[in-house]
């Protein structure tokens, strides 16, 4: 009987694993094949022209799987069922992300009783394969209890480390990122910059589409540097600073995870996914508002872990009142969405105030409140002088149309697909707020801007109700519809299979609209270190595709870590670590509500840089069980 079960057991683990390996080597194109050969022939005929490797290499990963799973249900001691829910729910969305590869619709999954098949084998295989990652994860994570002392060394370099932390992990970073910085010289820049300075020099009206606040802080450096003799020097000079200000937050967070004890390989690989994941070296070394504010954001959740240590003592501290209130204002002032992750937060740390064991006087209470809202009303009054003294146009309705990204993306798919069958009424009611007869054909799958740009600043409220009412209707018509509008702009947040990246090459941004303006202040058109520029950005696109540093540099991984992470904690009842995961769940729904993820990792920085540093907290608060 155990003999039976024994191979009963085995033989569902090879299935899996042959599943699995089947997985990473089926295309979903649809081959063509014969409509009348029958519906065997359709599965077999089509799964023979799916498979992309031979079958050598697929008989290879398929046992490697088979014996890593055997390993792993050896040491395995329980299951977690959260987790098995969620594998699978993140298998359907890789199968439906194979699906939008292809031609940006899920019909080419279902279309033929061969491609039902390969489906669900790839639903399998996929789920079996995060399976078996959580479960190694997992097991990992658990034996990390005690910090294992490395043997003291009496070298220059290791007294230096020791007796000087910060400034060691502060100069280290700066060896690695200075290179970058002056390859880049005079600096490389997003078009929103040029698009700031347009307002900012008086070429367009200035409006606070971009935060205010940048854009006269960038004006400054660019009229700087043109005192001074040329736009470019300002240029440099801001990648500098920086460059520097960057380092030093970087630094921080490595000295706090070495203060939090976490084991020395997770300092070192967040170090060296600093060092060599162009996440970090490409970005620090551009001119765009999301590199500074995810920066502010890494501080932020640095001060909070801080905080909750030790909350009386944190007030106390004049550096790190100076350290929180600096974070808080830098995010209110360089995004528009950095109120949101401020906002949830201080409301959550009001309410661990109050109900904190032992109990806060209501005179404590009351000072830790002013002192949580302080930042903010510093920040809003700072943006409010912005817009007063440069007469900054604040658009009736553009934070309405900035948020609404989902539901346009949602209407104009349906406009695409079923807007023939849309009634005239729906239309007309649509078109009051944003130009329905321009969606379909303005509309793209993986960003909202030019949808969003039909937008009606004219609209009342009565036409935002009755919008909505149409959007409802629409929505229980054809739901569908929604789901692949809104997963289609943004399943690269938890599909790794596809490189995401966005490289800036230069100063003088060739798809600007206006050249007019960048001639006349003198950007320049070549870099200073062309040649070596152009090996720089092609070190960072090998480093895309190789393995290890490719998977550093892939927004997916790091939100299937932070999505184990939080089932690990829950099911491990692990009190003090959730909290700490809002302000990343607070990002990833920004990038959901943004304009686009694909080809615009930047809206994403904050994800990537937080979670080297959250992985040390978790691992630190599993200790502290």
């Amino acid at each position: 009987m155990e003999k039976g079960r024994f191979f009963i057991k085995n033989a569902f683990t090879a299935l899996l694993c042959f599943c699995t390996a089947l997985m990473f080597n089926l295309k979903f194109e649809v081959p063509e094949i014969q409509n009348d050969a029958g519906v065997l022939y359709n599965i077999t005929e089509n799964l023979r022209q799916s498979i992309t490797l031979d079958f050598f290499a697929t008989t290879i990963i398929a046992l490697s799987f088979y014996f890593i799973t055997l390993k792993i249900n050896q040491l395995a001691k329980s299951s977690i069922r959260a987790q098995y829910v969620c594998n699978l729910i993140l298998a359907f969305l890789w199968l439906f992300s194979e699906g939008f590869q292809i031609d940006n619709t899920l019909t080419s999954l279902y279309s033929s009783p061969g491609q039902v098949v390969k489906s669900i084998l790839y639903v399998i295989g996929a789920a079996h394969l995060l399976n078996s990652i959580g479960n190694i994860l997992y097991l990992f994570l658990s034996s990390q209890k005690e910090l294992q002392e490395l043997p003291e060394k009496k070298t220059v370099f290791a007294v230096f480390s020791h007796t000087h932390p910060y400034l060691f992990w502060f100069l280290l970073v700066l060896i690695v990122w200075i290179p970058n910085t002056i390859l880049s010289h005079p600096a490389s820049i997003e078009s929103d910059v040029w698009d700031s300075l347009h307002q900012f020099f008086g070429w367009s009206e200035f409006t606070a589409h971009h935060p205010p606040f940048f854009t006269v802080l960038i004006g400054w450096f660019a009229s700087f540097g043109i005192s001074l003799g040329s736009i470019n020097t300002g240029f440099f000079l801001w990648t500098m600073l920086q460059t520097l200000l960057c380092a030093a937050i970087m630094a921080y967070v490595l000295y706090t995870i070495q203060l939090l004890k976490a084991p020395y390989w997770l300092t070192l690989l967040s170090f060296l996914i600093a060092a060599l994941s162009p996440y970090y070296t490409s970005y620090i070394t551009t001119i765009v508002k999301d590199t500074p504010y995810s920066f502010a954001v890494l501080l932020y959740l640095v001060e909070l872990v801080y905080l909750h240590l030790d909350w009386k003592q944190y007030w106390k501290s004049p550096v790190h009142i100076g350290l929180f209130f600096s974070s808080n204002i830098a995010m209110i002032l360089l995004r528009h969405n950095g109120k949101y992750i401020l906002y949830v937060m201080g409301i959550y740390l009001l309410f661990r105030c109050i109900f904190k064991k032992p109990a806060f006087s209501k005179k404590s209470i009351a000072f830790y409140g002013f002192l949580l809202i302080l930042p903010l009303l510093i920040a809003n009054g700072i943006s409010n002088i912005v817009i007063h003294q440069y007469h900054v146009t604040v658009q009736k309705g553009e934070s309405m149309r900035e948020a609404l990204s989902i539901p346009f993306q949602q209407t104009a798919r349906y406009a695409k697909y079923y807007g023939e069958e849309t009634p005239e009424e729906e239309k007309a009611i649509i078109d009051t707020v944003i130009d329905y007869y321009a969606l379909a054909g303005v509309y793209e799958p993986g960003i909202s801007d030019p949808v969003k740009a039909r937008f009606q600043y004219t609209a009342t409220a009565q036409d935002w109700a009755a919008y909505f009412k149409v959007w409802l209707k629409q929505f229980f018509r054809h739901p569908m519809i929604y789901f692949e509008a809104t997963l289609n702009q943004n399943y690269y947040l938890v599909y790794p299979m596809q490189e995401n990246s966005r490289f800036y090459y230069s100063t003088y941004v060739d798809y600007f609209y206006d050249h007019e303006f960048m001639n006349s202040v003198g950007a320049a058109q070549t870099m200073t270190f062309a040649k070596a520029n152009d090996t720089r950005i092609s070190f960072y696109k090998l480093l895309h595709s190789l393995p290890i540093s490719g998977a550093f540099s892939n927004i997916a991984v790091y939100n299937i870590l932070l999505m184990y992470l939080i089932i690990f904690a829950v099911h491990d009842r692990q009190k003090g670590f959730m909290w700490i995961t809002i302000p990343i769940l607070i990002s990833n729904l920004v990038v959901l509500a943004g304009p686009a993820i694909y080809d615009n990792i930047r809206y994403a920085l904050p994800i990537v840089y937080a979670m080297p540093f959250v992985t040390a907290y978790f691992i630190q608060t599993r200790r502290s069980r």
